[in-house]
């Protein structure tokens, strides 16, 4: 790298910018750090547990995109427009929050805030 000239350095540090924001989304968006165990298998499932809905939301953001330019193809629009990730993002985690619900339960359950973010979790910092 340092052999190339000087003026190639921001074309390769604009070439790298979409690593870094999915790296962004997958670890601040998705908790990718957030893991429930430490054996190494936990770990691993988790990791990919979250990589999913990380795929599932590029490619609804990359079909957004597409319709968004078809829709405004042709109009003089100051601006471009583009689908909001983090939009995305909560409509997948939605989707994926379904629990059953159980009839006839009676165990009255206390409401009590948890001490900390991450309660039974460990946060990763590697």
């Amino acid at each position: 790298l340092f052999e190339l000239p000087e003026e190639c350095f921001p074309k390769l540090y604009f070439m790298r910018w979409p690593v870094e924001t999915k790296y962004d989304v997958v670890k601040n968006k998705l908790p990718l750090e957030n893991f429930s165990g430490c054996p190494k298998n936990v770990i691993l499932q988790e990791f990919w547990a979250s990589m999913h809905p990380a795929g599932m939301a590029a490619a609804a953001e990359d079909e957004a995109n597409a319709a968004i330019r078809k829709k405004r193809a042709g109009k003089d629009n100051k601006y471009e427009y583009a689908a909001n990730l983090n939009q995305i993002i909560i409509a997948i985690e939605i989707e994926k929050s379904v629990v059953p619900i159980r009839p006839g339960r009676s165990v009255e359950r206390p409401l009590t805030p948890r001490k900390t973010k991450y309660h039974h979790n460990r946060k990763s910092h590697a």
